[in-house]
């Protein structure tokens, strides 16, 4: 088990209704910590085998910066996994989309940032020419206002063919390397790639300070009159770690194929913040489907104070995304409040394929592409809504183009595609479902015409192919020179539900998701337990005994797996009993006439429990 320093620590719970956390000291408060000291706030200690948890940690998709030679994958292993204790990200010499090389980017966005606070990561850097890892940090707002304006925090950065150096850098929009005026320094550190370093940021409120196992090397200083342009560090910042291969930095003495694999290992991730003095508020936002709530509700809380914060999805409707706190995303989740707490939720219709269609996380899950050779313009994701402005157009309209990757379609299914838009002009645009690897080949073009008022559009396309696990979505909108507005899109399968059995049980009964252990019906078994019962393979009266049998609450136990269970494992429901003699104190037994054992008046009980997945 790997030392935590002291510190004060926000949130307490129970046992999760659908995973354990991976952060569980993150749960009990160190009432030491005083105000103005560093507290705990989020962090990975990488103790669990497997992908990297996908309650943290998110990933970027494809080519994304500086004429970089890696793809970017999501999800895949090969790439990012845990193993032993450690985060390994590693980077591969193999032919991926229209890329040499794959690699992987997990970041934080959309899950969690920091405003202020002391970063702290122990990681061992790849070697090899042509490599350039990075842990960093950028600006929550890159989306609305772009690069550099948005802030960057170098932690470290690391290239290859300088086999003994650490940088450290802070981008802005008057200080960055693409005007060559980027601030930062750099340390000697002699066995970067063999052994693990702590690589620290500390960022107050007027200086950042960069350092490596404690020594300082780098501290950028806020002046009295700086701007945004010169100091856009007093809004939140995600995290980022990486292997980039090539690009502007890392290529500059090329690429040494015969090194890969190579791997970054990271031993732990931890963020602190300054303990503020009380009372405390806690914020809450949600948007689709459901709700947040904290019970009890008032203006603002003491510290100690015990609250309760509940996530409540609409009947049939799922939890898609929760941020802000560090905390596993149950229905219920006790607290025990130490410093302002804000927690943000997204509740969706599980029947939507796609990713934040609504627009309200920006460009968040969408890409663009502007070929300047044959259109011209811009694109902005704000305010809800898609913006296109097209200053030059092309007759192939593919030119400019936006759309969202990473969908599966299945051989025969028949897909709805639902938008809304307008324009400030007539105008065309073609909508394609197409691959989202090789050429792009499209497996579906169908053509719309926008008016200069809003309007619903809905397409349907039955996909008669091989299946294929990564397409895309895809608007060409460069056939008129014009302005041209989208919102509100749906992608949806009438074959697939999207439901695992137990959510579209409890949706067939009008049964609330955060319901399990209700009684709505009032026939003295709870929703959980009603449904574990009714999928028993057993359909024998229950036991019969001298003493009464009668049944308790049901429990669940999780499924690690994710749910790849056959319908055989999800229906093997065991029976499991319980004895008494005064009603209050149970315990286990092994079979009734063990429990007869124990006296005349021995009370029994049962419950059937089940390994099932359970989304939030």
């Amino acid at each position: 088990m790997k030392s935590i320093k002291s510190i004060a620590l926000p949130i307490i719970a129970v046992a999760s209704c659908f995973q354990h956390s991976s952060a569980s000291s993150i749960l009990n408060p160190d009432t030491s910590v005083e105000v103005g000291e560093w507290q705990l706030v989020w962090h990975d200690e990488f103790e669990r085998d497997g992908a990297p948890d996908s309650r943290w940690w998110t990933y970027e998709n494809g080519l994304i910066r500086n004429n970089e030679a890696q793809f970017y994958t999501v999800a895949r292993t090969e790439n990012a996994r845990v193993e032993n204790g450690h985060l390994i990200i590693e980077a591969r010499k193999e032919d991926w989309v229209n890329a040499d090389y794959t690699s992987a980017s997990l970041t934080t966005k959309g899950l969690a940032d920091w405003t202020y606070g002391r970063v702290e990561i122990r990681a061992q850097m790849p070697a090899g020419r042509g490599l350039w890892p990075a842990l960093w940090m950028l600006g929550s707002n890159i989306d609305e206002v772009g690069w550099p304006l948005c802030g960057e925090i170098d932690i470290l950065e690391y290239v290859g063919f300088d086999t003994t150096t650490a940088w450290g850098t802070v981008h802005t929009d008057t200080y960055n390397h693409a005007d060559d005026t980027a601030k930062g320094g750099k340390i000697t550190v002699p066995d970067i790639t063999e052994a693990m370093h702590n690589y620290t940021l500390e960022w107050e409120p007027d200086k950042i300070t960069l350092s490596v196992d404690e020594s300082v090397y780098f501290t950028f200083t806020k002046d009295a009159n700086a701007t945004t342009a010169e100091w856009p560090f007093d809004l939140p910042h995600y995290l980022l770690l990486n292997i980039a291969i090539g690009g502007d930095w890392g290529g500059q003495e090329g690429i040494d194929d015969s090194i890969f694999p190579v791997q970054m290992l990271v031993d732990y991730v931890r963020i602190y913040q300054r303990k503020p003095a009380g009372p405390y508020s806690i914020d809450l936002s949600s948007e689709g489907p459901g709700r947040l709530r904290i019970d009890p509700e008032k203006d603002s809380y003491d510290e100690g104070d015990e609250i309760t914060l509940h996530i409540e999805p609409e009947v049939g409707m799922r939890l898609a995304d929760f941020s802000g706190e560090q905390a596993a995303p149950n229905y219920r989740i006790p607290i025990t409040v130490n410093r302002p707490l804000a927690f943000d939720a997204r509740f969706t219709n599980p029947g939507d394929i796609l990713e934040n269609g609504d627009i309200s996380k920006a460009a968040d899950s969408w890409y663009h592409w502007i070929d300047d050779s044959q259109s011209a313009g811009s694109l902005s994701f704000a305010n809800g809504e898609v913006k296109a402005t097209v200053t030059s157009s092309s007759p192939e309209g593919w030119p400019f183009q936006f759309g969202q990757g990473g969908i599966s379609i299945t051989t025969g299914d028949v897909y709805q595609i639902s938008f809304k838009a307008r324009a400030n002009t007539t105008a065309r645009v073609d909508v394609k479902i197409a691959r989202d690897w090789g050429s792009f080949t499209p497996y579906e073009t169908q053509t719309i015409e926008l008016t200069e008022q809003w309007e619903n559009y809905t397409l349907n396309y039955q996909h008669q192919e091989a299946s294929d696990s990564n397409t895309r979505l895809e608007l060409n909108v460069s056939f008129n020179v014009g302005e041209f507005w989208f919102d509100d899109f749906k992608l949806t399968s009438e074959a697939q539900s999207l439901l695992g059995p137990y959510e579209q049980w409890k949706k067939n009964n009008n049964i609330p998701p955060a319901n399990d252990f209700r009684d709505p019906d009032e026939d003295n078994m709870s929703n959980i337990f009603e449904y574990l019962y009714a999928r028993s393979p057993s359909t024998q009266e229950p036991l019969n005994s001298p003493p009464t049998l009668r049944p308790q609450r049901a429990s669940l136990q999780l499924d690690p797996s994710g749910g790849n269970r056959t319908e055989e494992q999800l229906s093997d429901i065991q029976i499991h009993i319980e004895a008494s003699l005064d009603g209050e104190n149970w315990s286990s037994v092994e079979s009734i006439n063990d429990a007869l054992k124990l006296g005349n008046n021995v009370l029994l009980r049962y419950h059937p429990y089940s390994s099932i997945t359970v989304s939030p």
